[in-house]
């Protein structure tokens, strides 16, 4: 989940996404890869940064679908497998790291 290099620097930032292990059917369709962007402070609204960051079920359920691309609706992840909507949780939890302090986790990690 590397999205910090920077235009004109050589590298092509990556988009943080999620791969779901239980793609979503929608229709014909299936969605297997979701990709979110860092939510705005507006996008956030109703929602305690304290839970968010516990990824407390009901937080993610209302933040996910505001920060998705393909958007998903709110009953889409409310039906999530439990181990992808932790993955959107790992996600969202590192929009809320400073660069230091994901430095330091990559460093503990041997990343």
């Amino acid at each position: 989940m590397s999205d910090q290099a920077t235009a004109g620097d050589g590298v092509t930032p990556t988009v943080p996404h999620v791969i779901l292990e239980n793609p979503i059917k929608r229709g014909d369709t299936e969605i297997r890869r979701v990709d979110l962007r860092k939510p705005k402070a507006g996008e956030l609204r109703g929602i305690s940064l304290q839970a968010l960051g516990q990824s407390d079920v009901q937080s993610l359920i209302t933040v996910i679908p505001r920060i998705t691309m393909p958007p998903l609706t709110e009953p889409e992840v409310a039906n999530l497998e439990v181990e992808d909507l932790a993955a959107f949780g790992n996600v969202i939890f590192g929009f809320f790291l400073t660069p230091a302090q994901r430095q330091r986790i990559e460093e503990s990690l041997g990343i």
